[in-house]
């Protein structure tokens, strides 16, 4: 506050100050006149000694400000102005960063919107058995003004829903009292299609299957000690864009570790976390961390809209997918892998150290035994 007083020029001060002593003298003479609505008495004069102080500083405060600072007692109450625009930006932006949401809206009150949609969206999760970071949560915002971050004239009327998932919404635009619709809407934007592959010849499969350019596929695999809770929200954004998404669970068994690592040779394999999109015998990987959203505007770079279902490869993006491997190639990388297997196992590196430590004890002993002997002389 005091930086920005000291900012003013002197005219402005000038100015400011005599306009502070208006207010003052307005204040005060309104205050004075305060006994001839309350009746003469000490009444008035006390709760003017009271007022006045505060009646200064409110002037000194707000005469320190420029005009574009100036605030109203709609500000302060949360009414028309940036304070819930900005609280439930915030909110959109926590809970949507890594899950989703439902947000009502509302012009009024909507009290019997606000007490039946949360309940659907509970039962909602509960029959799908969606916890923690998967479930669907709710909120609700009364509409005054346009919300920075989505198009109010993709919502028909009010009040409405939205759903929101990795910087994107979903309108509803229909009747938000009618259960059965509401659920119906919420069946149809839950839908994921996924891929479980069991064996290294479905793994093979997939990588082998995308000469076709409409075959486009997301592996998203994470291990214990680095988990991915929020994979099923990523396998919901690549569906949105007709990828199929493709889950595996770390470690792999030795013959899918060996697909998945010698066909995608730049892979690391001592990673924790893949996330790969393969596309026209090719494949792209994106590293680092990574969220939902991050996801989304990957897959807008590499299929830009207006190119259509088919783009055109960009090389610094893109890596080619290998040959399928023989069945010679199989075996001898399965042995390979043994063999680093055994090699890193703590009980034989154990064991190797202690039959290392006891030959050299027993070559010191015999260098010291015969040392003394009558060899030695």
């Amino acid at each position: 506050m005091r930086v920005t007083c000291l900012m003013l020029d002197v005219k402005s001060r000038k100015r400011k100050k005599e306009r502070k002593t208006q207010d003052t003298r307005f204040l005060c003479t309104r205050l004075c006149n305060a006994k001839h609505l309350t009746g003469a008495g000490l009444a008035p004069r006390v709760e003017m000694l009271v007022l006045l102080p505060i009646a200064v500083t409110l002037v000194s405060f707000t005469t320190c400000l420029p005009e574009s600072h100036f605030f109203s007692l709609a500000n302060f109450i949360g009414s028309e102005d940036e304070t819930p625009r900005s609280r439930t930006s915030a909110i959109v932006e926590q809970r949507t960063e890594l899950g989703r949401m439902v947000l009502l809206l509302c012009t009024k009150t909507c009290a019997k919107h606000r007490s039946e949609v949360p309940v659907w969206v509970k039962e909602f999760n509960h029959a799908r058995k969606y916890e923690g970071i998967e479930a669907i949560t709710y909120y609700y915002h009364t509409f005054r003004q346009p919300l920075p971050f989505f198009n109010e004239t993709i919502l028909t009327h009010m009040p409405n829903l939205i759903y929101f998932i990795a910087q994107k919404s979903f309108p509803y635009n229909g009747d938000p009292s009618n259960k059965a619709s509401v659920m119906s809407w919420l069946d149809e934007i839950d839908q994921m299609r996924r891929i479980e592959p069991t064996n290294h010849l479905e793994l093979d499969a997939i990588m082998s299957g995308t000469t076709n350019c409409s075959n486009k596929y997301l592996i998203i695999a994470s291990s214990e000690q680095c988990p991915m809770d929020y994979w099923s929200n990523i396998a919901r954004v690549a569906t949105e864009y007709g990828i199929f998404p493709v889950h595996l669970v770390l470690p792999l068994p030795p013959l899918m570790n060996i697909i998945l690592f010698k066909r995608l040779a730049y892979l690391d394999p001592s990673g924790c976390q893949v996330l790969v999109l393969l596309y026209e015998d090719n494949y792209s990987e994106l590293s680092g961390d990574v969220n939902p959203g991050a996801v989304r505007e990957w897959i807008q770079v590499l299929f830009p809209e207006e190119e259509g279902d088919c783009p055109a490869l960009q090389d610094i993006f893109w890596q080619p997918i290998k040959d399928s491997l023989t069945e010679l190639q199989l075996l001898y990388f399965t042995g390979e892998q043994e063999i680093q297997i055994f090699n890193h196992r703590k009980s034989y590196v154990l064991v190797g150290l202690t039959g290392g430590v006891a030959v050299i004890a027993l070559a010191m002993s015999i260098f010291w035994g015969l040392n003394g002997s009558a060899f030695a002389g």
